[in-house]
This record gives C-alpha cells, structure tokens and sequence, in this order.
C-alpha cells in the first residue's frame, strides 16, 4: 500500500481573517455554544448551530472546513484567550493598572468578558471602599467598562454587517452565473433545434 494514502492530508493554516470570520459567527450564536447544560435539546441546538457556523463559515471563506477544523480552531482561540486573560489579571492584580483587552479576547458575550475584567481590576479597590478616593476610582473604572463593552459590540456590530454585504454579494454573483448559464444552454438547445429542423 502506497505510504503516502496513509497520510492525512493537511488542511490550510488559519489567518486572522478566517479567525475573526469565526469568531464573530461564533459569538453570533455564543449563548447556545457555550451552554453548560447537556440535555438533548440543548445538544440538538448545538448541533445545529454549529453547523450554521460551518455553512456561513465555507459561505465566505476561500479555505473551506469542516465541523472537525472549526471546532478545534474554536477551542484553541477559548484556550489562547483564557491563557492571555489570566496574564493580565496577575499583571493587573499587582500593578493595580487596568489594561484594556484586545479584542480577540472576547471569545463570550460581552458582557461575561466585561464581568471577568472588572471583578480583576478592581479586587483591591474593593477593600477600600470606605476611601472616598477609591471610590472615585472605582466609578472611573466602571466608565472604562462600560466603554470597552460599547466599543466591543460596535466592533461585532460591524463585523456582522461586513459578513453579511460579502454574503450577499456572493449570492449575486453566483445568481448573476447562473442567469448566464440558463442564456447559454438556451442558445445551445434554440441552435441544436434550429439544425435538426433544417436537415
């Protein structure tokens, strides 16, 4: 047997357009992915929205995957950003300096990333709560918070719509070809037909 049938044939690495592609479809549809529970509706739910983000995934993407890939590209981004977040929640944590996160951190709702950063950032504030400097601190720090999530769903806002206008557009070109398509086997057939009547 030919050795090289044995090997599994290499999928192509994953760019940052093909990751945020995921992310955003992902986050789309996080409430679902991420539910701890394990019933068998919540598992069918899974299921099919899971394959939703393949199909939208292969939609707009030149490097097409399947279900395998795009889950285990998922959990590999959830670990990268677990790892980053608790580095910088023990860079905050003795710094006592909040540091913004990049958005590629979020990998859940905003506003579970938004509760994990703001309960780090401010576990030593809160013992002071009796200083009134700390306390406008800590109302400070709550505005920054409240600015990251806007700007976070601004950012997956946007990236839904970017999405959604190259979705389309694919979808027009692909009818656009197939109204040609249809003009050309017409003429075929009107000339084929034309020949037949004539001999």
């Amino acid at each position: 047997m030919n050795e090289s049938t044995n090997k599994r044939v290499r999928s192509s690495n994953w760019d940052d357009y093909d990751k945020e592609v995921l992310r955003t479809l992902a986050l789309q549809r996080a409430e679902i992915l991420e539910n701890k529970d394990t019933t068998t509706k919540v598992n069918a739910a899974k299921k099919k929205a899971w394959e939703e983000v393949v199909t939208s995934f292969n939609r707009v993407s030149r490097n097409k995957r399947d279900l395998p890939q795009i889950l285990n590209q998922w959990r590999n981004m959830k670990t990268r950003a677990k790892s980053m977040s608790n580095e910088r929640r023990d860079s905050s944590s003795t710094s006592n300096e909040f540091i913004l996160p990049e958005v590629e951190l979020i990998v859940e709702p905003e506003a579970s990333t938004v509760r994990e950063v703001f309960s780090a950032g401010t576990s030593k504030k809160a013992k002071k709560k009796n200083n009134l400097k700390s306390n406008c601190c800590n109302q400070d720090h709550e505005h920054d918070i409240y600015l990251l999530a806007k700007k976070s769903r601004e950012e997956v806002m946007w990236q839904q719509r970017q999405l959604h206008e190259t979705r389309m557009q694919q979808e027009k070109e692909i009818h656009e070809k197939r109204i040609d398509l249809m003009r050309l086997e017409e003429e075929y057939w009107r000339l084929k037909m034309k020949r037949i009547y004539e001999t």
